[in-house]
This record gives C-alpha cells, structure tokens and sequence, in this order.
C-alpha cells in the first residue's frame, strides 16, 4: 500500500517538473499567453489516452504502472487549477476572445489529444 503511495508520488514530483518546464520553456515564446500550461495538458491528455489504452491492451502493464504514468505523472503534469487561474486572468485584463478561446481551445484540444493518445497505442499494440 504504501509504494503505491510513493509510485504516485513520484510520477507526480516528474509531472511537476515536465510542468515547470513547459512553462520555462514556451513562456517567453507567448508573453500574455499560457502556452505552457496549454502544452502540459494537450501532453498529458495524449500521455493518458495512451497509457490506460495500453493498461486495457497488455496485461504486462501493471496496475502499479498506471499509478505511476497516469495518476502520478499526468496527475502532476496537467493542472485544472492552474488553467482555470489563467482564463480568469485573461478575462479579468478584459482579453475576452482571447480567455474565451484559451478556455474553450484547451478542452477541445486536450480532448482531441486524449483520443490521438488513443489511437496511437491501437496502432503500436493491436488487441487480441
């Protein structure tokens, strides 16, 4: 029980850093824009649609290997907080398409990400 404890802990203290980097990274690419924080969720949901594919497909994906990939590090890695702090900062500085089209992009675009995650483990581990 408790190294699932600390699998989860520890993908999400190597999420946080993939996040941290993100942001380090594509900030000064897009002053007034959270483009990091965009690219950690678009990443974690391909990540995630890719690993609980792949937990449904191999039975040598083990339950405690999930805890790390999609609890721990997408856990650490994506940020509804962080997200929602960035729309509401858009919007308050009167940027209103561009809060409206960071908030409504993000879904779509992390949704679209989750299924390519999806989509991407069929194509490399075939069922059956």
């Amino acid at each position: 029980m408790l190294g699932n404890f600390l699998l989860v802990a520890f993908g999400g203290a190597l999420g946080s850093i993939a996040r941290y980097g993100f942001s380090v990274w594509l900030g000064p690419l897009s002053p007034g824009f959270p483009l990091g924080t965009l690219a950690a969720n678009v990443a974690g949901s391909l990540i995630i649609g890719f690993v609980t594919e792949l937990a449904g497909i191999k039975t040598s994906f083990t339950p405690e290997m999930r805890l790390l990939f999609a609890t721990g590090f997408c856990g650490g890695l994506t940020t509804l907080s962080s997200y929602l702090f960035e729309c509401n900062n858009l919007l308050r500085d009167r940027e209103l398409v561009l809060g409206l089209l960071y908030a409504a992009g993000t879904l779509l675009v992390s949704f679209a990400a989750l299924w390519a995650g999806i989509v991407i483990c069929r194509l490399f581990f075939q069922r059956g």
